[in-house]
């Protein structure tokens, strides 16, 4: 049965002889055959034939199950360890005339020796019951030394664990898509594959980024699953050819696992959560953030019935009668034009908050999870015009944010906020805000809303965070949008939906319309039904950008392929929104193209100097009026719809503002 058969002496930290001693110990000690072959090539009895051999044994039975475990670790010391003066196949005979002849079990060897009289053997346990070493008692009280193995308590430990490895089932206490290969005590699968995807998946290892930049140098062009040899992979499982599945990265140590439409090239596949939510009664999707979160200069209410279950406060999304907070009675959630509104404004109509949690229902059922089983309540508790820091814990505002949990927990105690989503960012374009500083504010102001939600709720699953990305001021003050797209890709509790520049926009050219705010809703509402169902939400996500020559090679995580150029449904923009920069200044592009996942600039001539890529932050496409707004016309091909009016608008993934450094090629 050995796999690897390295060939390396004993005492090998290799893991590919750990892995064939654990296969090979497993056909000892249940095999029915009489002989099995170590990881050297010698042939040894099984548990089987020595329990045949030596019927008659005068201990009791554990004892006579140490001594045969000894027995078998013995005889593997003596053919090994041929230098020893005593050959380890006399000492595996000795082992078992020992147990034959009644030899007792000590605590130690003194104990053993004061117990026992010259030419008699003795047994002595080892620590933590996991060895045991037998002993000769010779002349002049001295103990010698003949061997020692594994003891019964050890072997049976080891069986139950390779028991646990065929049937990882049977702790599985989840009702999911997933089929545990591996799980914890707790019955959460470490390892599974996701029966509608066919992929394997390692829970808490492989987080979508780190995936996404596995290298195809090291897994070679046809990924993981292509990988056979002893290159930098330590396999663990593998098919019948060959070709590692689950395996162990040799520098790092990490566990990987094939997926095989990341390394292939293809659409990205869905990730598990590292922390899943849990249903309650009361499902809350809370919008926060600045004018847009609570429908500013909408012009109109659309959403004026709900189609579902869905549920918001007596006083409407933004729980308010004109004069007050009201957290009174659920009812069912539509959109209102309550004015003033809490913030002291009046044009407040139409807010995110039906398209997202109606669209998530719909999303929803598709999975299997219908409509009264997953209720969903959504309000907003947003204030126009505001920065960050007058929206973070320790402002004036921040506990109005706060009543909108707590209004729901006095309504159902079986409650929790699931997701945070988040609509801000203008005010700190207008304010010269550093995007770090920014970036880290929002962080913070995540980690605060989910330890005070926490509180009020006593709920143990994470808040995450939506996002959307502005593309208000992106060609004059880019930071803020960067940094979202930056805390997106590296906080687990944190997702973008969508850049915002595909999106009908209201006069003032920085609101939205009515259709507008139930649109971007729906990209909210897609996100939160991928947690929900226990997936990471995904967009357009740009991995790296090389150059080789005159041309420039941006690669992406698709979630749904191909990628397109748009230039009938999104407005043209110079160059598709790209931008090569060479040594800061504007290189000149012949042409754009889309290779699978990646996007191909071709320059007129090879940079000089650094050269940085920049999408949707230099130019804004024709007809669209956003104040200092970028675009462009790079989507993906998702078939997402919601409907509006009677009319379907499309769920595609925009790609997002961004902008990254090329490494140049030399071979």
């Amino acid at each position: 049965m050995t796999t690897y058969n390295t060939g390396n002496p004993l005492g090998s930290p290799d893991p590919r002889d750990l892995y064939d001693n654990a296969e090979n110990l497993d056909e000892a000690v249940n095999s029915d055959a009489e002989t099995w072959q170590d990881r050297l090539g010698v042939t040894r009895p099984t548990l089987k034939r020595l329990e045949r051999d030596f019927p008659n044994a005068g201990l009791d039975a554990d004892r006579a199950e140490d001594a045969r475990a000894g027995a078998e670790t013995a005889e593997q010391r003596a053919i090994t360890e041929a230098s020893r003066s005593e050959s380890a196949a006399d000492a595996a005979e000795q082992f078992a005339l020992a147990a034959q002849a009644g030899a007792e079990i000590y605590g130690t060897v003194n104990e053993g020796m004061s117990g026992t009289t010259d030419g008699d053997f003795l047994f002595v346990a080892g620590a933590d019951d996991q060895f045991i070493a037998l002993y000769r008692h010779d002349p002049g009280d001295v103990a010698t030394f003949i061997s020692a193995g594994p003891s019964v308590g050890y072997v049976r430990r080891v069986d139950s664990d390779l028991q646990e490895i065929r049937i990882p089932q049977s702790k599985y206490t989840g009702a999911g898509i997933l089929v545990p290969l591996f799980s914890d005590a707790s019955g959460r699968v470490l390892i599974g594959v996701d029966k509608a995807a066919g992929t394997v998946f390692v829970a808490g290892q492989i987080d979508a980024q780190s995936a996404k930049m596995l290298s195809r140098e090291v897994m070679g062009e046809g990924g993981m699953s292509g990988y056979i040899g002893a290159g930098p992979v330590y396999p663990v499982l593998t098919d019948a050819s060959g070709r590692v599945l689950i395996g162990v990265e040799r520098d790092s140590g990490n566990l990987i696992g094939a997926f095989p439409s990341i390394t292939s090239r293809g659409s990205a596949p869905d990730l598990p959560l590292d922390e899943p939510v849990e249903s309650r009664s009361v499902n809350q999707m809370l919008f926060y953030g600045q004018s847009l979160s609570v429908g500013a200069a909408a012009g109109s209410v659309i959403s004026a019935a709900q189609p579902y279950n869905n549920i918001t406060f007596q006083g409407g999304p933004r729980a308010w009668d004109g004069a007050d907070w009201d957290f009174g009675p659920f009812k069912p959630l539509v959109e209102d034009d309550v004015s003033p509104a809490p913030d002291g404004s009046t044009n407040r109509k139409e807010t995110p908050c039906s398209g997202a949690a109606n669209c998530a229902s719909s999303m929803l059922a598709l999975d299997g999870i219908g409509p009264t089983d997953h209720v969903i309540l959504s309000s907003t508790a947003g204030h126009g015009g505001y920065r960050i820091d007058q929206l973070e814990k320790g402002a004036a505002w921040y506990p109005n944010l706060m009543g909108h949990i707590s209004g729901a927990h006095n309504l159902e105690a079986d409650h929790a906020l699931h997701a945070l989503c988040w609509m801000q960012g203008e005010q700190d374009v207008v304010a010269g805000t550093d995007g770090a500083l920014y970036e880290s504010k929002l962080s913070q102001l995540r980690t605060d809303i989910e330890s005070d939600a926490r509180g009020i709720t006593a709920q143990m699953s994470p808040v995450y965070m939506i996002t959307y990305q502005l593309s208000y001021g992106a060609t004059t003050h880019p930071g803020i949008a960067l940094a979202q797209l930056s805390l997106a890709n590296s906080d687990p509790h944190v997702f973008l939906s969508t850049p915002t520049y595909h999106i009908p926009h209201a006069p003032d050219d920085v609101h939205l319309t009515a259709v507008g705010y139930k649109w971007i809703g729906a990209y909210f509402g897609r996100a939160y039904s991928r947690i929900v169902a226990g997936y990471q939400p995904q967009w357009i996500n740009p991995v790296s950008a090389t150059i080789r020559g005159s041309r420039v090679r941006v690669r992406f995580s698709v979630p749904v392929l191909p990628l397109v150029l748009d230039v009938d449904q999104l407005a043209l923009t110079t160059d598709f929104g790209f931008r090569v920069l060479d040594d800061g200044a504007g290189a000149a592009i012949d042409s754009v193209s889309v290779d699978g996942t990646d996007v191909l600039i071709d320059l007129a001539a090879p940079p000089v100097g650094a050269v940085v890529v920049r999408y949707g932050l230099d130019y804004l496409g024709a007809g669209l009026s956003i104040t200092n707004g970028g675009s462009g016309n790079l989507r993906d091909s998702s078939a997402d719809t919601i409907s509006i009016a009677g009319q379907d608008y499309p769920l595609w993934n925009v790609c997002p503002h961004f902008q990254l450094s090329a490494v140049i090629l030399g071979e």
